[in-house]
């Protein structure tokens, strides 16, 4: 998909966003604290509030354990599949706004190699790649580990391409 985006786009950097744009995820609010980290916090408590506190969430990780026996249980396995990937996109649609933000710049490529390094830190954190358990938390937590090894990678001035090699040996 990424090779027909670059062949739809023409591979063209796109920059020139407004202010409002880069306001999004370059302010401070609440003192020195950036609106993104807010942003960030307020996903992690409605996904959690949604994986913990709701039928939904039961249904999505029954689904995750075992599709078949969800569906014997009762739970409507398509609609609990549309709903759970309809949610992701809005996350999704979420944090490609904030990258926007705060790189003022798109193109086809961007962000290609994140799916890799979002299985990588929920791994880290716990989660079950067959899915059916796993926490918010976990996950949060695996990103936390994997961001604060990448920021340190970049300090010490490791190319991308060993950081890859990194994140896949993990």
């Amino acid at each position: 998909w990424m090779g027909l985006s670059y062949i739809l786009t023409g591979g063209v950097m796109i920059r020139g966003f407004g202010d409002d744009i880069k306001a999004i995820a370059q302010t401070k609010v609440i003192g020195d604290i950036p609106s993104i980290a807010v942003i960030w916090l307020v996903c992690i408590l409605i996904s959690t509030f949604i994986m913990s506190y709701t039928r939904f969430g039961r249904h999505v990780y029954a689904l995750g354990g075992n599709r078949g026996a969800a569906f014997l249980a009762g739970i409507n396995v398509v609609k609990t599949n549309i709903l759970t990937h309809t949610i992701a996109g809005c996350f999704l649609g979420v944090g490609a706004l904030l990258y926007l933000s705060r790189a003022m710049t798109a193109n086809a490529g961007i962000g290609s190699t994140y799916a890799f390094d979002c299985i990588t830190a929920c791994v880290l954190g716990g989660v079950m790649l067959g899915g059916g358990r796993g926490k918010v938390y976990q996950a949060v937590l695996g990103i936390l580990v994997t961001y604060v090894l990448f920021n340190g990678l970049v300090i010490c001035g490791v190319s991308d391409f060993v950081r890859q090699v990194i994140t896949g040996a993990l």
